[in-house]
Protein backbone atom coordinates (compact mmCIF):
# COMPACT_ATOMS: atom_id res chain seq x y z
CA UNK A 1 0.00 0.00 0.00
CA UNK A 2 1.09 3.27 -0.89
CA UNK A 3 0.38 7.01 -0.05
CA UNK A 4 -3.19 8.58 0.84
CA UNK A 5 -4.65 9.85 -3.17
CA UNK A 6 -4.88 13.82 -3.58
CA UNK A 7 -8.60 13.91 -3.80
CA UNK A 8 -10.63 16.50 -2.59
CA UNK A 9 -12.83 14.64 0.00
CA UNK A 10 -15.14 17.37 1.51
CA UNK A 11 -16.27 17.22 -2.49
CA UNK A 12 -16.71 13.35 -2.75
CA UNK A 13 -18.73 13.82 0.37
CA UNK A 14 -20.61 16.95 -0.98
CA UNK A 15 -20.95 15.22 -4.67
CA UNK A 16 -22.17 11.74 -3.20
CA UNK A 17 -24.76 13.10 -0.24
CA UNK A 18 -26.04 15.30 -3.35
CA UNK A 19 -27.45 12.54 -4.81
CA UNK A 20 -31.13 11.18 -4.11
CA UNK A 21 -31.60 8.73 -0.98
CA UNK A 22 -27.71 9.23 0.37
CA UNK A 23 -27.79 11.07 3.65
CA UNK A 24 -24.18 10.38 4.74
CA UNK A 25 -21.01 9.44 3.71
CA UNK A 26 -18.22 9.19 6.09
CA UNK A 27 -15.89 6.70 7.26
CA UNK A 28 -13.27 6.98 4.24
CA UNK A 29 -10.32 5.80 3.76
CA UNK A 30 -8.45 6.05 0.21
CA UNK A 31 -5.10 5.00 -0.86
CA UNK A 32 -3.01 4.47 -3.78
CA UNK A 33 -1.86 0.62 -5.35
CA UNK A 34 0.49 1.89 -7.49
CA UNK A 35 0.87 5.14 -9.22
CA UNK A 36 -2.57 5.22 -11.08
CA UNK A 37 -4.70 2.80 -8.93
CA UNK A 38 -6.92 4.89 -6.33
CA UNK A 39 -8.56 2.38 -3.67
CA UNK A 40 -11.59 3.90 -1.83
CA UNK A 41 -13.78 2.82 1.19
CA UNK A 42 -16.25 4.45 2.79
CA UNK A 43 -19.70 4.21 4.62
CA UNK A 44 -22.96 5.17 3.31
CA UNK A 45 -25.86 5.67 5.21
CA UNK A 46 -29.10 5.23 3.01
CA UNK A 47 -32.37 6.41 3.82
CA UNK A 48 -35.00 3.23 4.49
CA UNK A 49 -34.91 1.61 1.25
CA UNK A 50 -35.48 -1.83 -0.38
CA UNK A 51 -31.71 -3.56 -1.14
CA UNK A 52 -32.38 -3.61 -4.71
CA UNK A 53 -32.45 0.29 -4.46
CA UNK A 54 -29.42 0.25 -2.73
CA UNK A 55 -27.62 -1.48 -5.41
CA UNK A 56 -28.62 1.41 -7.81
CA UNK A 57 -27.59 3.94 -5.54
CA UNK A 58 -23.96 1.90 -5.16
CA UNK A 59 -23.86 1.95 -8.93
CA UNK A 60 -24.50 5.60 -9.07
CA UNK A 61 -21.78 6.33 -6.03
CA UNK A 62 -19.43 4.34 -8.18
CA UNK A 63 -19.89 6.18 -11.50
CA UNK A 64 -19.49 9.34 -9.69
CA UNK A 65 -16.53 8.25 -7.94
CA UNK A 66 -15.06 6.83 -11.48
CA UNK A 67 -15.68 9.56 -13.88
CA UNK A 68 -15.24 13.04 -11.47
CA UNK A 69 -12.23 11.33 -9.78
CA UNK A 70 -10.53 8.56 -11.13
CA UNK A 71 -11.66 6.24 -8.27
CA UNK A 72 -11.05 2.17 -10.29
CA UNK A 73 -11.56 0.50 -6.61
CA UNK A 74 -14.28 0.88 -4.89
CA UNK A 75 -15.90 -0.66 -1.45
CA UNK A 76 -19.45 0.74 -0.34
CA UNK A 77 -20.57 -0.29 3.06
CA UNK A 78 -24.38 0.97 3.32
CA UNK A 79 -26.08 1.36 6.79
CA UNK A 80 -29.38 3.02 7.72
CA UNK A 81 -27.56 6.08 9.78
CA UNK A 82 -28.57 5.01 13.25
CA UNK A 83 -24.68 3.79 13.94
CA UNK A 84 -23.74 6.32 11.72
CA UNK A 85 -20.23 8.12 12.74
CA UNK A 86 -20.70 11.33 10.41
CA UNK A 87 -17.02 12.46 10.40
CA UNK A 88 -15.27 11.94 7.47
CA UNK A 89 -11.66 10.29 7.82
CA UNK A 90 -9.22 12.11 5.84
CA UNK A 91 -6.28 10.02 5.08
Amino acid sequence: MQSAPQLDYEAIKGDSEGLPLVKSLYHVHAWMGDEKTIYFEAHIALADILLSEAETVYAEIEQLLTERYGISHITLQAETGKYADKSIFMP
